[in-house]
This record gives C-alpha cells, structure tokens and sequence, in this order.
C-alpha cells in the first residue's frame, strides 16, 4: 500500500510537469521488462532480429533495452522507475502496478491499435481478447494458465494403470505411487501427490470433480462463493483423506515450486499439477536431466473432464505503452512484429544458430532449445516445426477443448481489505481442514468466521454486480 500510495504521488507530480518536458526527436523505443537484460548478449541478439524487420518495413527504430539499477527485485524496481519520470516507451507489468499507471493517465488504450493490426489480433487467444475489453492497455498473448496433472508414464506403467479418467482412479493412482518403492531406494517413501504452500494448483482439475465451478455459484438468483459450498466441504474430506493416509505430501504447505519440482523429477512424489504448455518442455527436460532421456512424463485428462474455469476479467501481466511516449506508433509496431510470422519463428524456436538452424526452408531444433523461452507471445497460431514434448502437446489439446470462463469480477478499492481477509480466511481454514487440526464438523463455524471476515460484504457486492 506504501508503495501505491507513492506511485500515485510521484506519478500526479509528474504529469503536471510532463509538458515542460522536451523529447528526443529521433526514433528509439525504449523498453523495460523483467525478462530483459541490456548486458546479455542473447537478448541483443533477440531484439536486433525485430530492429531489423522493421527496418525492412521501412520503420527505422533504435531499440533501447532500459536496465532498472539498484539491488531490488524487478517488482521493486519498476515503481521507483515510474516515481522518477523514468518512464520507458513499453513498459513489463507482472504485479499490478498498471492499474496505479492507468489511473493516472500514463498508459494507451491499445484497442484501436489491436482492431487495426494485421497480426496481434489473430494471434490473442480469446480469453487475452476478453481482457484487453476490460483493461484495454496490458496487451498479451498466452494460452490460459491452466494446471493439469502430470506424472511418469513408467511409474504409471509399473502400477499396472492406465491413464485415470475419473476421481476413483486418480485417488487408486497416488494410493499406488505412495506405497511403491518406484525411485528404487529400497524404501517406501514416496508420495503421491504434492504442490505449494496451498491446493490452488491441483484445485484446476479437482474442483470440478466435486461440482466446484465458477467463483459466485448461481443459487436461482442469489449468489454465494464456492468457498463456502457444501461441495468445498466435500473436496477437503478428500484432501484430507489423501494427507491421512499419507498420499499427499504433509511439507507441501512450505514446499516452494522449485522443491515441488525437485520433488517430482527425484522421484519422491507421483504427480504435480504444472502448468500446460510450453512449461511442460521445461518439466520433460528436468526430468530428462535427472532420470535419463527414457522417462517420458504425461499430462493427464482431468478427472472429471473439466478444468476450473478461468478469469477472462484481466490479464495478471503483459506490456503496455505509455501514453506520455512520442513513438507509440512505433513501439506497437515492434510488439506487431513478434506475433508475425516471421517474429513467431524466434519467438517459437528461439535465435538462429543458437536454439534453432534452417537449410533449404527446412528448420532443425539445436539442444539449446528446451532453454529458450519466447520474450513476448506464446499465440495461437502453429509453429513452422514441431516444438512440444507429447505431454505439452497433450496438455494443450486438454486444455482448448476444456477451457470455460469464470464469472470472478474485480473488487473495488474500498472492498479490497474485505476480498483480501476473506480469501485468507478461506486458505486458513483450508490447510487446518486438510491436516486434520480441525474436523470438518466444524464446517458451518468456518462458514460463518468466513461471512464475518468480509466474506458478506463481498458476496452483497457480487450479487449487486451479477443480478
């Protein structure tokens, strides 16, 4: 709140001055982003590849990679940036600043320039179009961050499964690996399942197995949270189950993603729920790193063939322009390219010569290709080569086929105090229903601890909002 309160300041301060302020009439576009560093060579290499298709196109630019100094984080960073004036042509947000920047005026509606491009539009899936209507400066285009399961397909081979296709069988499926000795340390001292400090990412593909939807569950007009459903109730037994019997890991509530991780490719648990995609490359090459190149992983049909929805009612990252910028026209233009056929091809297979070679039209991945991450865009549109492991190509055909929109909606300033208390509320008496510190009789008390903690003051909002 600190920092917002002072953004806000510095920000007012300095659009009264911005009309004294001269700019360089030569075309540079300068750009900041977490995943860009102006000392490395490889994301010269990356920029320099736009620079000159632009140029081709006979929009000659300069393309300035801004460093933020200092010993912070990038999410620190940024705002002290923006506080200084300094305020880059496009601008990386991952941790909500924008709303702050678009309050005050420093961000561009990019509707129009989206309506108009001959590429961005058909490369946005439709959930990046339904946000851009709704926060029409933060442009991206990524497939939805959906979590499916994922495991070793020997370890599901040596259970004698096949691929669960209902809850039964992914509840006899964690039983199996929990009570093997499959990583061959002559102990039984695996896990089934395991995640990160809370259920949110195996919630994707359990919620709907107990009837879990939307987050404002439509009861003939009235609505009420999913957190307080009967049905939550039931999806807790389950974990609670799963965490007495010693299939869900107990250090899971500490675990950070990177020991989740480290967890899953060692053989100490069955199954993640990762994220679908291109980060399932990232999954297969760790595993290949630690297991050998013969351990192929898979990405599972969620249980009930349905995943959670998702909110279609903001972006949670990508690059904006700023307003107050005198080369918009070109800053988009640089963002364009990379969703043109000829920017998909780095933004897919990575820097010539290094993650990928051509010859005759023909192109070849190298093996620093499972290290390569796009800079901008994962869009919907195909590759020139094949760039998915089965699993992420799996999870991707899962995931467009069953991908559904949330009613979730943003709370107003004034709410937030009240959203933010009831969803600790709710993760509080999550993990304590899951470890057994309390029974699930005492359901209806957390229900009504839930109501008091600013649950009612959000569910009277919600139906205003939805009736």
């Amino acid at each position: 709140m600190k920092i917002k309160s002072l953004l806000n300041l510095f920000v007012f301060s300095f659009l009264l001055l911005s009309s004294s302020v001269s700019f360089s009439k030569d075309v540079t576009v300068r750009i900041v982003s977490k995943d860009l560093s102006a000392d490395n060579e490889l994301h010269q290499q990356y920029m320099q590849i736009g620079v000159e298709a632009l140029k081709k196109q006979g929009i000659n630019i300069k393309l300035e990679i801004v460093e933020l100094t200092g010993g912070q984080s990038y999410k620190e960073k940024l705002p002290l940036a923006i506080m200084s004036g300094n305020i880059p042509d496009i601008i990386y947000d991952q941790y909500g600043y924008d709303k702050v920047m678009s309050d005050q005026g420093i961000l561009e509606d990019l509707t129009s320039y989206v309506a108009k491009s001959e590429h961005l539009q058909n490369a946005m899936w439709k959930h990046n179009k339904e946000r851009l209507k709704n926060y029409p400066y933060l442009l991206r285009a990524h497939p939805p961050r959906i979590r499916i399961g994922t495991v070793r397909a020997d370890w599901l081979n040596k259970a004698g499964m096949s691929e669960p296709q209902n809850l039964d069988d992914y509840y006899k499926m964690l039983k199996a690996f929990s009570e093997s000795d499959y990583d061959g340390n002559g102990s039984k001292d695996t896990f089934g399942l395991t995640m990160t400090g809370n259920t949110k990412r195996c919630d994707w593909i359990f919620n709907p197995a107990f009837g879990l939807g939307a987050t404002w569950e439509n009861n003939n007009g009235d609505y009420s949270h999913r957190y307080i459903s009967e049905n939550q109730k039931e999806k807790f037994a389950f974990y609670n189950k799963l965490y007495k019997e010693g299939i869900l890991d107990p250090e899971f509530i500490t675990d950070k993603w990177d020991v989740m991780e480290d967890k899953y490719y060692s053989g100490k648990v069955g199954m993640i729920c990762g994220s679908i995609g291109l980060t399932m490359n990232v999954y297969q090459g760790k595993m290949d790193n630690v297991q050998g190149s013969n351990t192929p992983i898979l990405a599972l049909k969620p249980p009930a063939n349905a995943f959670a929805p998702i909110d279609a009612s903001k972006e949670g990252r990508g690059y904006m322009i700023s307003a107050l910028s005198e080369v918009k026209d070109e800053a988009f233009a640089f963002l364009e390219y990379w969703a043109s056929p000829e920017g998909l091809i780095t933004e897919k297979l990575g820097l010539p010569g290094v993650h990928h070679t051509v010859s005759g039209g023909n192109y070849t991945l190298t093996d620093k290709h499972p290290t390569h991450e796009p800079l901008f865009y994962e869009p919907n549109i195909p590759a020139p080569v094949e760039t998915f492991v089965p699993a992420a190509t799996q999870s991707f055909n899962y995931a467009s086929d069953l991908v559904t929109f949330d009613n979730k909606f943003a709370y107003p300033e004034e709410l937030q105090a009240q959203a933010d208390n009831a969803d600790n509320i709710y993760w509080e008496y999550s993990y304590k229903f899951i470890s057994g510190e309390i029974p699930l009789s005492d359901f209806d008390a957390y229900v009504d601890t839930w109501l008091k903690s600013g649950g009612q003051d959000i569910t009277d909002y919600a139906n205003k909002i939805l009736n």
